[in-house]
């Protein structure tokens, strides 16, 4: 199974005359986490924002899995790959940590997969079983299921909040 890993939106350029862009770096991986040895090679994509495409022709993701997509902000575009649409929206703000939607959505950035619903705000086993997997790939974090204080902070680290 492949995950993928939004690792954060980087301004690119903001002035009051150029249209502020937005990098995403999207990682295609093997399984969740940073370990580069888990980005799947080679891959080809394309990125299309309302209906024209803004990647290259030959995009393909990078030897860490990376693709890095440029937008402006607010816009939302279609990454396709391996005959999979999905839809790329950049975000202002996250919500908070402590609330679980905030863990919800920072544990799908990293890649932890959430069920059907994704991020819903809602506990479930598919949560439960993000949190868990999360903890045991940050040691020394305690794998209990809790997203006590330890574990919201590594959360946050980890989107590079």
């Amino acid at each position: 199974m492949s995950f993928f890993r939004v690792v954060r939106s980087v301004i690119e350029a903001a002035t009051s005359s150029v249209l502020s862009l937005r990098r995403v770096d999207i990682y295609l991986q093997k399984y969740p986490g940073k370990d580069a040895a888990s980005g799947v090679a080679d891959i080809p994509y394309t990125v299309t924002v309302g209906g024209t495409r803004v990647s290259p022709a030959n995009a393909r993701t990078a030897s860490d899995g990376k693709m890095s997509i440029r937008l402006p902000a607010g816009a939302t575009a279609t990454l396709r790959i391996m005959d999979t649409d999905i839809q790329v929206t950049l975000r202002d703000t996250l919500e908070a940590v402590t609330t679980r939607h905030g863990r919800q959505r920072r544990l799908s950035m990293l890649g932890y997969q959430l069920g059907p619903n994704g991020v819903d705000g809602q506990r479930g086993q598919y949560t439960d079983r993000a949190v868990l997997n999360f903890q045991a790939d940050h040691h020394p974090l305690t794998v209990d299921g809790d997203p006590g204080s330890n574990t919201r902070t590594r959360l946050t680290n980890e989107v590079g909040e």
